[in-house]
């Protein structure tokens, strides 16, 4: 499978919440939606982190590869 090698998908609040819109068949109408919507997310981001589920906990480890994996990753 070809890939870019690019890593750099980033999304800012106004796409996400117009995205989350859509999703629900619905679409973004004044700016109250949107600000509710950002008070929305906050609340859900400070639940999460007082869950102990951070979006920016990294774990760290290692994965052996084998021969083939190395040449797969060359091509």
């Amino acid at each position: 499978m070809a890939t870019s090698g690019s890593t750099n998908f980033d999304l800012d609040v106004a796409e996400i919440i117009e995205e989350a819109y859509e999703r629900c068949g619905l679409e973004v109408r004044t700016g109250y939606d949107t600000k509710t919507a950002r008070r929305s997310m906050n609340l859900m981001f400070a639940d999460w982190a007082n869950r102990g589920l951070n979006l920016w906990t990294v774990k760290q480890g290692t994965q052996a590869l084998t021969a083939k994996q190395v040449q797969q990753m060359k091509i």
